[in-house]
């Protein structure tokens, strides 16, 4: 039986990264031993809406294991709150019928998950936490129903700066008030909302231009001088959509993204998918981000029978 989850979370918001509470996935956290955490999550998310009949978004697993990773940098290895996290890649995978079924605890206020986070390869400089890799099993109801694996990195404000400042901020006005290319149709990325559509026609097939939008409430909730991972994420999701669009919508159940470099707010953005798997069991979908023919990204994304 898993222990208790006594810890407060009076400071969650911070511990993730969050300003607003709504997106803030811990509820409580609790250390096991060695480099092995429990945290308890609402699955609830303002972006990563239930898709498709499934009742939670695949990519709240990505997500929980970013915001868990967060918060055991600053709890159990004492992360200044004000140092980069840098996500260099993230694997995930999420059991085909565990994300749409009523008996793993669903509701309309979301679901309570518990997530075991095990910290390997942890890299030190000095008496800084450099990186480390977190491994994460999410379980409803005492039962495994996804899991995921990150390598990231940690960047203090003064290397920081030295690094990115001179790069715009997504709070600048020139990059607010530049105007964002013509979305493609909300139903061909698997999105209900225009203003979600991060995607724009590029006159080539396979490739689209990522649309982004620094007014977004959710995706840029804090100032940012780069393109955030979350959107280049949401932003493949959508072409991997696009690429294999059909009578049946592409629902990610596994993949992962590998890094190269920071994506810059002020320079598109072009994103390429192609189906290289699609059959009866299901399709697979290589993803890339380019930026000036430069790689900024580069993955799989995997969707099952159903989806």
């Amino acid at each position: 039986m898993s222990p208790s989850l006594t810890a407060s979370a009076s400071s969650l918001a911070e511990l993730t990264h969050r300003i607003e509470q709504v997106e803030v996935l811990p509820t409580d956290w609790i250390r096991l031993g060695g480099d092995r955490y429990l945290i308890s999550a609402r699955w609830l998310h303002p972006f990563f809406v239930p898709v498709h009949g499934y009742s939670f978004d695949p990519l709240l697993v990505v997500e929980s294991m970013r915001q868990s990773s967060i918060l055991v940098s600053h709890v159990g290895f004492g992360v200044p709150t004000d140092h980069r996290f840098v996500m260099n890649s993230m694997s995930f995978a999420a059991e085909q019928g565990a994300l749409s079924g009523a008996e793993r605890g669903c509701t309309e206020t979301g679901g309570d998950a518990v997530i075991e986070v095990h910290c390997t390869d942890v890299l030190h400089r000095g008496r800084q936490l450099a990186g480390l890799r977190t491994e994460v099993q999410v379980r409803f109801g005492g039962r495994l129903v996804a899991t995921g694996a990150g390598n990231i990195g940690f960047v203090r404000p003064s290397v920081y700066e030295r690094l990115r400042g001179h790069c715009p901020l997504s709070t600048d006005a020139a990059v607010r008030t530049a105007p964002l290319p013509t979305p493609l149709d909300p139903w061909l990325v698997g999105r209900a909302s225009e203003e979600d559509v991060l995607l724009a026609p590029s006159g080539q097939q396979d490739c689209w231009q990522l649309r982004c939008d620094p007014t977004h409430p959710v995706l840029f909730h804090r100032p940012s001088d780069h393109v955030p991972g979350m959107m280049l994420l949401e932003a493949a999701r959508q072409a991997a959509h696009a690429a294999t669009v059909s009578s049946r919508p592409f629902v990610p159940l596994g993949g992962g993204l590998k890094f190269h470099r920071y994506a810059e707010l002020d320079q598109p953005v072009w994103i390429q998918a192609y189906a290289v798997d699609l059959g009866r069991d299901g399709c697979s979908v290589v993803v890339r981000g380019r930026q000036n023919d430069t790689l900024v990204f580069e993955g799989v994304l995997a969707a099952g029978a159903d989806a």
